[in-house]
């Protein structure tokens, strides 16, 4: 097959304006739309510049250039129906025998591609004016789907864009927003039952989208002819199914009233944007719903734990005031020294509760904090007793867990105590040093007496190393007691 054979071949039944002609401006052959525009011009012996209008220098050039020339892309005028009609022409050429020429070109409407670029140009905007929207951001679901369907209804120029939804059970289609130009303003719709539309719902199972110019005589869009099409005088529809999870939950459509329209490849872009945009309104909403529902939740569990940690702090004041009823009441030193000891105890609970509490560190405690607490309050137990007690602290600021804060904490109590009430029975002075500080993963704390010391055995045989130890092990720790000069009670455990 020579080449002017191919290129006949090429374009013969192509819509599109495209025609070929020789080195000297005769056409060889035409396209139907050429032969349309055209058909007194473009027969037999018909030549390319009976196309052309005046002032067509640039093409005449082109002609002359032939030999030399493998594209060009121009401008010029031609003639139809005795008007004067701009177009754009785009050619490529191609050499024969000598130095022949045959050209391929196509001619289109310069207000065609003009209003082509424009219509380009509006949905742009449009997609970039709704990727902006404080609306869609904010999760304001209806306000966002009007602003959409408004918005495609501008950017596409057709009559009807309108937004549907499956109920739950997925037995209708409801129409969520329906947005009329001609109104410019939502007007009400009714539901379509699924079971009545089931050829036009299967299609989305395997098509992206549904471009029907004739709706009417569609195979997957004409079950809608009584329902829906001929009570809204709809002719021409652009559907696209809206998808979130990857599940189809509703359609978004575009339908043109009165007249068929043909949807253009930028129609179809366009409509694809558009439902992905109501798809992210959604999700937008949904995810908003959620931080509610979190925000209330989170409000209701704070004002719970309000009011648990105010009747746990009212529990130990009542629990804290018999105690000391009792103390009162206890008629020898010996049952009074129990009762303050339980007392200590108990408040040292009290204290990390009430540390906790104020803390902004959920679940965290600053030991030099609660540390100084109950220091402070064992030494106002003793503080009218016949000892002159000089008490030495030192901490190193950290927070640790409240688990951990409670044993520490019980550890420093019992420690404190027995250093007050054993270590100066014969001297009546001496000095309490109590230090926390840390080495790499390790807290370290230390409670050391002056006193007069005793025993390691018989400082194991007291209730209150037996609550110690027990302590210990519950914070994987080392208890250490030196009673050889003093008594140095050291505890070692992993901060973490």
């Amino acid at each position: 097959m020579d080449l002017l054979s191919t290129l006949k071949s090429l374009i013969t039944g192509i819509d599109e304006g495209l025609l070929i002609f020789d080195h000297t401006g005769k056409i060889l052959h035409s396209s139907l739309d050429v032969i349309e525009q055209f058909s007194d011009k473009v027969g037999e012996n018909g030549n390319i510049q009976s196309i052309l209008g005046p002032k067509n220098d640039e093409f005449n050039q082109f002609l002359s250039d032939l030999h030399i020339t493998k594209y060009r892309d121009f401008r010029l005028n031609t003639i139809v129906n005795g008007k004067n009609k701009p177009a754009r022409m785009r050619a490529a050429v191609w050499k024969t025998n000598g130095d022949d020429s045959i050209v391929l070109a196509s001619i289109v409407d310069a207000k065609f591609i003009e209003r082509k670029r424009r219509d380009v140009l509006r949905k742009t905007l449009v997609i970039e004016e709704l990727s902006k929207s404080m609306k869609i951001r904010t999760g304001k679901l209806y306000d966002s789907i009007l602003e959409i369907l408004k918005s495609s209804a501008q950017a596409v120029q057709t009559t009807r864009v309108n937004a549907w939804m499956f109920n739950d059970d997925e037995t209708l289609l409801q129409c969520i927003g329906n947005f009329d130009s001609k109104v410019f303003s939502l007007v009400s719709q009714e539901s379509l039952p699924r079971i009545a539309i089931p050829n036009y719902i299967t299609a989305f199972k395997s098509t992206k989208i549904i471009v029907a110019p004739d709706a009417r005589n569609h195979p997957l869009t004409r079950e809608l002819n009584e329902s829906y099409f001929y009570p809204n005088n709809i002719y021409s529809l652009m559907d696209v199914p809206l998808r979130m999870d990857g599940k189809i939950v509703g359609v978004l459509c575009f339908e043109e009233v009165d007249e068929i329209r043909h949807w253009t490849l930028q129609d179809q872009k366009f409509g694809l944007i558009a439902a992905q945009m109501i798809a992210l309104a959604f999700e937008t909403h949904r995810r908003k719903i959620s931080q509610q529902e979190l925000e209330i939740f989170a409000y209701n569990q704070k004002k719970l734990l309000i009011e648990t940690n105010h009747r746990i702090a009212n529990n130990l004041s009542v629990v804290l005031r018999i105690m000391r009823m009792q103390v009162d009441r206890c008629k020898d030193q010996f049952h009074k020294k129990l009762f303050l000891e339980s007392v200590n105890r108990i408040e040292s609970i009290q204290f990390l509760h009430s540390t906790l509490t104020d803390s902004n560190s959920e679940n965290r405690v600053k030991i030099d904090k609660y540390a100084q607490q109950l220091v402070k309050s064992v030494s106002e137990t003793y503080a009218d007793t016949e000892y002159s007690i000089q008490l030495i602290e030192n901490y190193t600021p950290l927070e640790i867990s409240n688990k951990k804060a409670l044993y520490l904490g019980i550890i420093l109590n019992e420690a404190i105590t027995n250093a007050y009430k054993h270590a100066f029975r014969t001297s009546k002075a001496g000095m309490i040093r109590v230090e926390f500080y840390t080495e790499k993963i390790f807290g370290i704390l230390e409670v050391f007496d002056s006193g007069e010391g005793s025993s390691s055995k018989e400082f194991v045989k007291g209730l209150g190393y037996e609550i110690m130890n027990s302590m210990a092990d519950e914070l994987g720790g080392e208890l250490k007691i030196d009673t050889s000069s003093g008594t140095m009670v050291r505890l070692k455990f992993r901060l973490s």
